[in-house]
């Protein structure tokens, strides 16, 4: 390598340094400053994920036909989303299933 292109290269591993200090620094301090417009700034993502196992035990009632077999309850295709009552939180993606059905 030579010098012009290590001078380079330490510029880069420099430059990524301080971006991720002031991403740190950004995060650490965002209701202090204007954050957002210096993250736009400097084109950086003003939003991260969180990822989180969620564990859910529930009770459902189910009305259905007098004749209606209960074991056919447990084949029936069953959707289920979560949602967040924070207007700053958004699900990105959530993957649930049910494993098991007790009656």
């Amino acid at each position: 390598m030579d010098q012009i292109q290590k001078h380079y290269f330490d510029q880069t591993v420099k430059y990524r340094g301080q971006i991720d200090e002031l991403k740190d620094y950004l995060e650490t301090n965002w209701d202090n400053l204007d954050g957002e417009e210096i993250a736009n700034i400097f084109g950086i993502e003003t939003t991260k994920t969180i990822e989180m196992t969620v564990i859910i035990k529930g009770t459902v009632s189910v009305k259905v036909p007098m004749n209606y077999d209960k074991d056919d309850l447990a084949s029936i295709s069953t959707d289920i989303e979560i949602d967040f009552n924070d207007s700053d939180v958004e699900t990105e993606n959530s993957e649930l299933e049910i494993t098991d059905i007790r009656f």
